[in-house]
């Protein structure tokens, strides 16, 4: 009699080894929790590495656009990720954060800061860039 397909069936598995003692107090733990070894261990494992939220999600998105932005050759590949970016970004599921690109005085390269989206001006500035004042001269 050939089994029929589960849910389970396309489930990672991973064979595990354990000190002595410890399935024994899995079984107790899964016992006194009403629910199976496995499901017993799954929880123990979703309470100690939760699943990242939606906002950190996007931001980790938002962090490999940064990555490519920093990374790219010519500043007009640097602007073309950064607008492609902030399009993605600002889709469906939009982040709340976006690209914002500076050049440091004195660098020759252009990069990507992420910034929280309400914290960019209409002109798409970002409310704490300032311009630099000029000095006067002596």
């Amino acid at each position: 009699m050939s089994r029929k397909g589960y849910p389970s069936d396309k489930q990672d598995q991973f064979m595990l080894r354990l000190p002595d003692g410890m399935r024994d107090r899995i079984k107790v733990a899964a016992e006194r929790n009403n629910r199976s070894m496995n499901a017993e261990i799954v929880a123990s494992l979703e309470e100690k590495y939760p699943a990242p939220t939606p906002e950190e999600e996007h931001f980790y998105e938002v962090a490999r656009w940064s990555d490519r932005i920093a990374s790219a050759s010519s500043e007009e590949e640097v602007r073309s990720l950064a607008k492609e970016a902030n399009e993605w970004l600002s889709g469906p599921g939009a982040s709340n954060y976006r690209i914002f690109l500076f050049k440091p005085s004195g660098s020759s390269k252009w990069l990507p800061s992420i910034v929280p989206k309400d914290a960019i001006r209409e002109d798409g500035m970002p409310l704490a860039f300032s311009y630099p004042t000029p000095r006067p001269r002596d």
